[in-house]
């Protein structure tokens, strides 16, 4: 399954048997990324009957909230575990309010059902489980349900986990890799590398956990002049939460306690980790956050005119904040917007491989190989690189190897395409040049073929 933060092992492969289903379907990236967008829509349209609860306008303005967030926007452009992930978690939310509400015992069964698979997609969705399991069993203790119904429950939700891991650890176990699994997990030096080691550790990821939150609902740090917007947005927003949890009979504030506990709880989580402060991990939460801010706006600002017309220009700050760093205005698509960018590096590649061709004099194409270096001084893969080369230039330049999982390069290695991802200051595109230049330094970088926001084509030859 995709790597985890403890092993490369422990990942379940559910992920791939899941998208795959799809792939049946219509084996097209494109319309798995309209898969993955309908996931967005479905998620957005829990969050509205999650947010219901409240009220018909707290709930819309929820939606409007986390569907106008740059970050939620981002994700048509990338199929990952954790956007689909997303769905699932807030299933499981929407599950467990039906089984509240309706007082169903088969509803609380498959929130937890629902939750497990969200856990099994992507691991970020584990933070959630504590709470949510306090919630379920408070749900079951209301309803007087006997000890077998929490029997039910627990086994339920390891029961799911056994059938989803059973493929890695039928792997482990097959291949004599219980030792090194378990080593993983109790040895001081991998325990260091994952959590924080000191109290102030944590508390500076909580703080920048909390900004990287902030910075997607409900502030951007988008533009220059977004500082004013946010300081004015900060003040309205710390007075509403002020007024609210003063402001005496307020219909539905143990509700808004949930969500805080449950934001909370993912804060703590992702700060206990040494690499844990990402937007990704905060995901599962987004629209919980979403949610609670809609409900304390509209709860403040509804008496009278005055305060509905503040309501109004609150929200529509928010809004035009959250979604401050879109190319609204721009001729540039952000609907699949990795997907077009890909696609323009790979027609620019083709144009510079045949010009190389005819100006080296190559009988054919092969004398090429793609590498790229993004986390830390690692290479990572180029398969969705390789695959619009091969479909666009209709011939194999990579063989599947094994189950699958590897491919190797067909190609000589005279020249090499140095793609580099440009994703902050962790890993930018003069990090990936040094890092080449340090392991392939028998090559010299010649020109830049193709140049994006987050991607970057160099073109290197090997000095003979």
């Amino acid at each position: 399954g995709p790597s985890t933060l403890v092993s490369k092992y422990l990942s379940s492969p559910l992920y791939y048997y899941f998208i795959s289903l799809f792939l049946l379907i219509k084996d097209s990236l494109l319309f798995l990324a309209g898969v993955f967008v309908f996931f967005q829509l479905l998620t957005a349209t829990l969050i509205y009957f999650i947010a219901k609860r409240f009220s018909p306008l707290t709930a819309l303005i929820s939606v409007l909230l986390f569907s106008f967030s740059s970050e939620i926007l981002q994700q048509s452009g990338n199929i990952w575990p954790n956007y689909a992930m997303n769905l699932f978690v807030y299933l499981a939310f929407f599950l467990l309010l039906l089984a509240h509400i309706k007082k169903r015992y088969i509803l609380s069964l498959f929130s937890v059902l629902s939750i497990v698979f969200a856990i099994t997609l992507h691991h970020s969705a584990l933070a959630i489980l504590p709470l949510f399991f306090i919630a379920v069993f408070f749900i079951l203790k209301q309803q007087k349900k006997s000890l077998m119904h929490y029997a039910g429950v627990v086994s339920a939700a390891f029961g799911a986990l056994f059938v989803f891991y059973l493929p890695p650890l039928i792997y482990i176990v097959k291949n004599n890799l219980l030792g090194e699994t378990i080593s993983l997990l109790v040895v001081p030096e991998i325990r260091a590398s994952i959590f924080v080691r000191s109290p102030q550790e944590f508390l500076n990821n909580a703080s920048e956990t909390i900004a990287i939150l902030l910075n997607i609902i409900p502030f951007s740090s988008q533009g220059p002049s977004f500082p004013y917007i946010n300081g004015l947005l900060a003040i309205a927003l710390l007075v509403s939460a002020v007024v609210y949890f003063f402001k005496k009979s307020i219909s539905g504030r143990r509700y808004a306690i949930f969500l805080i506990l449950f934001v909370a709880q993912q804060i703590f989580f992702i700060s206990l980790l040494s690499q844990g402060h990402t937007k990704i991990y905060l995901l599962p939460v987004v629209g919980l956050l979403a949610i609670l801010i809609a409900h304390i706006i509209n709860t403040v600002f509804s008496k009278n005119a005055l305060l509905i017309a503040g309501k109004i220009i609150i929200v529509a700050a928010v809004i035009f904040t959250i979604s401050g760093n879109l190319y609204i205005f721009t001729s540039k698509p952000m609907l699949f917007e990795n997907m077009y960018t890909i696609s323009l590096a790979s027609n620019a590649l083709i144009e510079e491989i045949e010009i190389v061709q005819q100006k080296e004099g190559f009988s054919d194409m092969n004398f090429f190989r793609i590498r790229s270096f993004r986390t830390g001084n690692k290479e990572v893969s180029n398969e969705v690189l390789w695959v619009l080369l091969e479909e666009k230039m209709d011939r194999k330049f990579t063989k599947i190897e094994g189950s699958g999982v590897r491919y190797k390069n067909l190609n000589s290695r005279n020249y090499i395409f140095l793609a580099c991802y440009d994703q902050g200051a962790h890993y930018n595109r003069e990090t990936c040049k040094n890092y080449f230049q340090s392991f392939y330094n028998d090559y010299e970088i010649i020109k830049e073929v193709f140049s994006e926001e987050s991607l970057s084509i160099y073109e290197t030859k090997r000095n003979r």
